[in-house]
């Protein structure tokens, strides 16, 4: 998805901090530090060091153990160190005794992890409180999935464990992005509808994920796609509601805007890509020249909530979304305890 930016979309790095964690961003999601550039202070910083936890935990869940025991001990050195600062020393220790074949750009971000930690434990009670209660359920939330797995690997069988998994590895993170955003702008209302939407926006980029990362997934024992058909169907109904989410940002937040905007619009055509990848059996990504058209468009609208509706369905109808399409099966769960899974 990275592209070459109009002038009137560079933003410059606003702080060391913003500077490592762009470098870290770049190697391990193109997509997110493209869209993340966008954000202002304080908000840029906290949703990078936000999304990199959240990837070191990703590394927890994805890697290949020597046991489910050796998977559990780096889940619980990785909530120590979430708990207390006294914990960061044990996960830097730890870190260099984890799985050989991780990415080179995943090594490289646990090598750094207890500096992420240490800014983690400096940030204000109330941004380290929302990031620790809604990071520390992500890793629950994988940790439960991970104990599901089966000879090694994991099997999602149907919509609504789908949305389970979901909901823990992404749904929380629009929850977070929604807190966030509540920090610094007093006319977004934090209520239980704009929550509801958060989890949603959180829940179709992840479903575009897994539709587009298919191929790979399996290939690496995640079998998280029960039904490509009822997983695209439920996406539709999720991107309804991101968009509403998006619709209700403040235009004092323009660059937020931009931020979710960019991240839906462009989720959206990934799906397009994915429909390919998954037919020719490899990955595809969106081209350059698209994503240039798309950003122009996205730009136009950005302040004209009608603009972003009809963009919105013009995607909807490239990608055959009738009316009666979306049939949203199965909950989106709102706790662990809906999994019997107690914190």
């Amino acid at each position: 998805l990275l592209t070459r930016l109009p002038d009137c979309f560079k933003v410059e790095l606003m702080s060391d901090r913003s500077d490592f964690y762009q470098q870290h961003l770049d190697r391990v999601s193109r997509s997110f530090a493209f869209c993340i550039r966008q954000l202002p202070a304080p908000l840029r910083d906290w949703v990078s060091l936000s999304y990199l936890l959240c990837r070191t935990l990703d590394t927890i869940e994805d890697a290949r153990w020597e046991s489910p025991d050796a998977q559990m001990r780096a889940f619980a050195t990785f909530d120590a160190a979430l708990s207390r600062r006294e914990g960061i020393a044990d996960l830097k220790s730890e870190v260099s005794r984890w799985p050989e074949e991780i990415p080179a750009g995943e090594k490289a971000l646990l090598q750094d992890a207890d500096q992420l930690f240490g800014d983690f434990h400096q940030l204000t009670p109330g941004v380290r409180d929302n990031m620790r209660e809604l990071i520390g359920v992500m890793s629950k939330g994988m940790q439960h999935f991970c104990r599901q797995k089966a000879g090694g690997d994991l099997h999602l069988r149907s919509l609504g464990e789908v949305n389970q998994y979901c909901f823990f590895v992404a749904g929380v993170v629009g929850e977070l992005l929604a807190k966030l955003l509540a920090k610094v702008e007093p006319k977004f209302s934090l209520n239980p509808l704009n929550l509801l939407r958060a989890h949603h926006f959180g829940l179709f980029l992840q479903k575009v994920n897994l539709l587009k990362d298919q191929v790979g997934d399996e290939k690496a024992g995640r079998h998280l796609i029960p039904s490509r058909e009822l997983v695209e169907s439920s996406s539709a109904e999720n991107a309804r509601w991101a968009l509403d989410f998006l619709l209700d940002i403040p235009s004092e937040q323009i660059e937020f805007r931009r931020f979710c905007a960019w991240s839906l619009f462009l989720g959206l055509e990934a799906l397009n890509v994915a429909r390919r990848s998954i037919g020719e059996q490899r990955v595809l990504r969106i081209a350059r020249k698209r994503t240039d058209e798309i950003l122009e468009q996205v730009e136009t609208n950005l302040q004209d909530n009608n603009g972003l509706k009809q963009l919105f369905v013009s995607f909807k109808e490239t990608l055959g979304w009738t009316a009666g399409h979306a049939a949203f099966a199965g909950d989106v769960p709102r706790s662990l305890n809906q999994l019997g899974v107690t914190i």
